[in-house]
């Protein structure tokens, strides 16, 4: 009898201590992302993950990380690459709040010039997948302590990974762009979210079908306007079903087509569950667009007045609402394959 309680203890013990021991719930037919192999155990970073969605994108995948299933490594990943504290600090605000008082922590940020492509490709050495929009929102940050400064005084350019308008921030083309190809040239497979603004998400699209070396995933949002629910968390999870066609190789020249565009809504915490499970789902091997469109239907396990009787289990996913988004996925980039 006290083996038996002894035993009960240890793997009490080691179910709290070993993530990787806690099963999901939903694995979609034949993914081919970071779930294709998920003993290899992928390496992910998100750049600017200060801003509403980067931070949103960062805590989804430090859930799915906890579960073997996903295939994210939780080995330094995900991994925030930002240029101070005051990035790190937004981050570790946001994701304390809407992940149950998770944090990001030093092994999990990596502070550099984000100016400076040197810099930005060696923290992004040995990252399988690396998240960024094409647009950052921006600010001008004391630099931290004991990083790149030469002085006290020094300054940098902070960037948030955002979508939507932010008082305070704000988006200096230039800069971006600057900051984006520095990016570009350091990671191996980019996931990169459009800023909504077809004109130039599609110009962007141009220029990324010329570099036959770089690999991608570009999400097109089809919204003209970005919603936020100031007391999500990942038990709220999905809140409305999305769909997506993959754009790539049709519409022409330019290869994008539209599903719908104009006077579109997105909520910003359904656009991050897409995008994290696009990470779990898409071939790194191949460049594709992949242009999504809120339906504006409630998602089934989304709690509402009405679907309060029985809560999903929250537990055994890395975001409630998981499944519908990865069996939409994976029916699209089927049927795109056939």
């Amino acid at each position: 009898m006290q083996l038996i309680n002894l035993l009960f203890v240890f793997l009490t013990i080691l179910s709290f201590a070993s993530p990787l021991l806690v099963p999901s719930t939903y694995r979609p037919p034949n993914p081919l992302g970071t779930m294709l192999l998920p003993r290899e155990r992928s390496r992910v970073a998100v750049v600017g993950p200060g801003g509403n969605l980067g931070s949103l994108i960062f805590g989804l995948l430090q859930r799915a990380s906890s579960f073997y299933e996903t295939g994210v490594s939780n080995n330094v990943s995900p991994r925030g690459i930002t240029a101070t504290a005051f990035g790190s600090g937004r981050l570790n605000q946001k994701i304390g709040s809407s992940f149950k008082l998770a944090v990001a922590t030093e092994d999990k940020i990596a502070l550099t010039n984000l100016l400076d492509v040197e810099s930005i490709k060696r923290r992004l050495t040995n990252f399988d997948y690396v998240v960024t929009p094409i647009e950052w929102h921006l600010t001008q940050s004391r630099v931290t302590a004991n990083t790149f400064g030469k002085g006290p005084n020094d300054m940098t350019t902070e960037a948030f990974f955002q979508a939507g308008e932010v008082d305070g921030d704000v988006a200096d083309d230039d800069a971006s762009d600057a900051i984006f190809f520095n990016v570009m040239k350091g990671g191996k497979h980019l996931i990169i979210v459009g800023t909504g603004n077809s004109e130039k998400d599609d110009g962007m699209i141009k220029k990324l079908k010329k570099w036959e070396n770089v690999k991608f995933t570009f999400i097109k949002p089809l919204a003209d306007k970005f919603l936020t629910d100031p007391i999500w968390t990942y038990e709220k999870g999905l809140r409305n079903l999305l769909v997506c066609r993959e754009a790539i190789g049709e519409g022409g020249e330019d290869g994008v087509t539209g599903l719908s565009e104009g006077g579109n809504e997105m909520n910003v915490e359904d656009l991050a569950i897409f995008v994290v499970a696009a990470i779990l789902s898409c071939d790194p091997k191949e460049s594709r667009v992949l242009e999504v469109l809120d339906t504006g239907e409630i998602c089934p396990t989304y709690k509402t007045e009405t679907n309060m009787l029985k809560p999903p289990v929250s537990s055994k996913s890395w975001c409630v609402g998981q499944e519908y988004i990865l069996s939409m996925l994976s029916a699209a980039i089927q049927a795109e394959s056939k």
